[in-house]
């Protein structure tokens, strides 16, 4: 997660953004309640509470209009083993900008669909820098069109169908499903 040393010297790079942190929050668990915490003092403590805004628990909805209304999606986690965000955000047409360990280098490819970075902030920030601006809106339309593409051709319900009945044809059948 971008601490607060990385998102000052992250938006110092793009001081032009509206930046949303939106998920899943559980008022009951102690760690959920330390981290938004400690992410809401370091946004106070730079003076960033302008830029910055926290939903949590958000509804299914929301979630999607977010995903569709955003310039890009950071997705964080360090050897995350898959991460169904990026899918998500892909699917929307959203490109995502991840680290490049664990699941993200199977659902993100590399400027085409969204950039992988080294869990720096100064990674994070140049691949904001290269999607945010008027100069950038057509490449983060053509990100968002093969994000959708790369979405539907790899993760659909469909593409699972059809791998997990080529799965269990070959284990029951011993070939491939025709």
């Amino acid at each position: 997660m971008l601490m607060e040393s990385q998102l000052g010297r992250a938006y110092s790079v793009i001081q032009s953004v509206k930046v949303v942190v939106a998920g899943g929050y559980d008022p009951l668990n102690t760690e959920n309640q330390e981290h938004l915490i400690e992410l809401q003092d370091a946004v106070a403590k730079l003076n960033l509470e302008e830029h910055v805004e926290f939903l949590t628990s958000i509804s299914k909805s929301m979630k999607l209009e977010l995903l569709r209304k955003a310039h890009a999606i950071l997705y964080t986690p360090d050897r995350k083993h898959f991460g169904i965000v990026p899918i998500e955000a892909m699917a929307c047409g959203t490109p995502v900008i991840a680290v490049c360990s664990g699941g993200p280098l199977e659902s993100i490819v590399d400027g085409e669909t969204g950039f992988l970075c080294e869990q720096k902030p100064e990674a994070f920030a140049e691949a904001m820098a290269g999607l945010c601006g008027p100069q950038h809106n057509s490449r983060v339309i053509e990100m968002g069109v093969r994000g959708i593409r790369r979405a539907q051709k790899f993760f659909s319900l469909e593409t699972f169908g059809d791998t997990l009945f080529e799965l269990v044809s070959e284990a029951v059948y011993g070939e491939k499903a025709a």
